[in-house]
């Protein structure tokens, strides 16, 4: 493991949270229990002033390749963490010292 997916590995033991990655499908969803860091809902000024909440996410890049979750993460899927239901809207890969550390999602609901 080089030297930013340890620097993660570190920050996401210290802060992290729990919660499940939910892609929706059929016949059944596909989950991924992971730990996230969570940036709280913050107010971002939308087209012509309508307001939106937003919460972020940062998921770690070992723990969704360690899984069973297809990657990429989409738009629409879902995060469920401290009983409520996220559904991702923006996906942002996060990138440390040239290497895919994670991923910071933007998520609507709450």
């Amino acid at each position: 493991m080089a030297q930013g997916r340890i620097s993660y590995a570190r920050l996401f033991a210290r802060h992290g949270v729990p919660a499940t990655l939910i892609r929706l499908a059929e016949p059944t969803n596909i989950e991924l229990v992971i730990t996230v860091l969570r940036r709280y809902a913050e107010e971002e000024p939308m087209a012509h002033e309508v307001s939106q909440q937003e919460s972020r996410f940062t998921l770690e890049w070992a723990q969704l390749n360690a899984g069973a979750f297809p990657m990429p993460v989409l738009k629409g899927d879902r995060i469920l963490q401290a009983g409520e239901y996220f559904t991702v809207r923006l996906v942002r890969p996060l990138e440390t010292h040239g290497e895919l550390t994670g991923y910071e999602i933007r998520c609507i609901g709450g």
